[in-house]
């Protein structure tokens, strides 16, 4: 099965969605985790890589915000763009609900 597909399963299982995010989403705004291939521990991630953190500020509003792609990517430009994009959306909700 291809990367892309898998990697649509998932977002279409909500349930799976939900309790992969409950367990391996930093708890603080703009920490970044990375994961390899489920890390042993998600067997439907074992060919994607995801890089996940939080957004938005404490107390007000958070979300989270993501990459999904092939264990074999370019980590480094995909982490910068996902903090990146993680800090301009805290600035967002900071100036929209502070």
């Amino acid at each position: 099965e291809s990367t892309r597909l898998q990697a649509l399963r998932i977002f279409e299982e909500r349930s799976f969605l939900r309790d992969f995010l409950g367990e391996t989403l930093p708890p603080k705004v703009g920490n970044i985790q990375v994961l390899i291939g489920g890390e042993g521990t998600w067997e439907e991630l074992r060919s994607c890589s995801m890089i996940i953190t939080r957004y938005g500020a404490k107390d007000v509003s958070t979300g989270a915000i993501g990459v999904v792609g092939p264990t074999h990517m370019a980590y480094g430009r995909a982490i910068s763009t996902v903090r990146f994009v993680a800090s301009l959306l805290t600035e967002l909700v900071y100036e929209n609900f502070t």
